[in-house]
């Protein structure tokens, strides 16, 4: 799954933090959210909700800020990324699972 969002950010196109996210989740505009185990429970349980209503496939990560900033390829910690479009990864077919 790593290496397959690694590819999610380099060829396709995604948005990081919580309120970015939450608000791209309410209009439909992506396709998909993966969260680490460090985002608060009432944040982590508001994006589960809103993904359900939504019919957005959405995992839960147990990696840390930084690992997980690094492994989307930027240079700061984050909990939350949204993914538009997946570009040439196999994250899709991970996410539906």
């Amino acid at each position: 799954m790593e290496s397959a969002i690694r590819t999610t950010c380099r060829t396709g196109e995604v948005l990081s933090g919580y309120s970015s996210v939450k608000k791209s989740i309410m209009t439909g505009k992506v396709s998909a959210v993966i969260y680490t185990t460090s985002l608060p429970t009432e944040k982590a349980e508001e994006l589960e909700k809103l993904c359900s209503l939504a019919e957005i496939p959405v995992r839960r990560m147990a990696v840390s800020p930084t690992d997980f900033g690094s492994l989307c390829n930027k240079p700061f910690p984050m909990s939350v990324l949204g993914i538009r479009s997946f570009g040439q990864s196999s994250l899709k077919e991970l996410m539906t699972k």
